[in-house]
């Protein structure tokens, strides 16, 4: 398998299962979607598919999509 195409596969497997796993009691769920965006965004910066821009970039475009951030808060 590409090395680039498993990194992916990791990325979104990790995100994914924190996104869908259950919210610990006291948290928002919007706290803990954000938390799974950045779990993935770190492990993109780590195991390296893109640019660490570009993950960046994607992680912040995903919040944006999603409502979990206001275009303001992202473009601060």
């Amino acid at each position: 398998m590409n090395p680039t195409l498993r990194n992916w596969l990791i990325i979104l497997v990790v995100g994914v299962a924190i996104w869908f796993s259950p919210i610990p009691t006291g948290l928002k769920p919007d706290a803990w979607h954000i938390f799974a965006v950045f779990v993935a965004t770190v492990l993109g910066f780590i195991l390296h598919p893109m640019p660490i821009g570009a993950i960046a970039f994607i992680s912040l475009t995903f919040c944006c999509f999603t409502g979990l951030l206001k275009t303001s808060q992202v473009l601060m």
